[in-house]
């Protein structure tokens, strides 16, 4: 009979962010959905429709994953340090692609806070990732039963 295996420690930090990721998710989509009603009657090309579509499209899959990363958590799934911290990086490239089509498309280039943000979010995502790869507490954790 194996021992019953609970999160502790730093653990505790990346599975309150699965946990309260959906709810974060949700809410983005929920506003980015009123911004494409007031956008889309004023988009002439598909271009212009791709670009206010994708906000939405984009969150709604981040929702889509991180409620499945919320499923592998629970179920102490040897998936889900890889793929929680795949999700977080998809989220820093996703912010990442958006500056990029903001500054090609409509020159608005990043200011300095935002930019220090996002090498933040880029920074923190980075270093969870290597814990979640090489931590001894997640492989105890996320093991085989």
């Amino acid at each position: 009979m194996s021992e019953k295996k609970f999160i502790a420690g730093w653990l505790l930090i990346p599975a309150a962010i699965t946990w309260f990721a959906p709810v974060i998710f949700g809410m983005a989509v929920y506003q980015e959905y009123f911004k494409l009603k007031e956008v889309w009657p004023m988009a002439f090309s598909r271009l212009h429709m791709f670009l206010a579509a994708y906000p939405i499209v984009w969150l709604a899959l981040l929702f889509s994953g991180s409620l499945a990363v919320v499923y592998l958590l629970v179920r102490h799934s040897r998936l889900y340090p890889k793929l929680s911290t795949l999700l977080a990086l998809l989220l820093v490239g996703s912010l990442l692609a958006v500056a990029f089509i903001n500054a090609v498309f409509f020159n608005d280039l990043l200011d300095r806070e935002d930019f220090l943000i996002m090498l933040g979010l880029f920074t923190a995502s980075l270093c969870w990732w290597a814990y979640m790869r090489n931590s001894g507490r997640v492989r105890a954790t996320f093991s085989a039963a």
